[in-house]
């Protein structure tokens, strides 16, 4: 089980607080010179599985609230694509009107 249970934001954009579920040591330190020492340990791993966190978080996160997230992010791009399927299919009319022209008169 995951020893965080809470993520929350702060006024640092590069920052975020952790809340855990109970207290980590009773004041001792711990140090781990690669991922695979922290393995070993249950605390470092429960604490460093973020991705359960994250997949807990999105699982909860209101649908309305990711779709807006995702259209605001994909707004851009998706005028873009837009934009480029208009001039497409403009030339690709004209290029068939042409054709069309030239070919229906023989």
């Amino acid at each position: 089980m995951p020893k965080i249970s809470d993520i929350q934001e702060t006024p640092n954009p590069n920052a975020v607080k952790f809340i855990l579920r109970e207290p980590l040591t009773s004041g001792v330190g711990r140090q781990f010179a690669s991922n695979d020492q922290a393995q070993s340990d249950p605390l470092a791993k429960s604490l460093f599985d973020v991705g359960s966190v994250v997949r807990e978080k999105i699982e909860n996160y209101p649908a309305e609230k990711l779709e807006s997230l995702v259209m605001s992010v994909a707004k851009e791009h998706l005028r873009v694509i837009e934009v480029f399927g208009a001039l497409f299919g403009f030339f690709i009319g004209v290029v068939q009107a042409v054709q069309f022209y030239f070919y229906a008169h023989k």
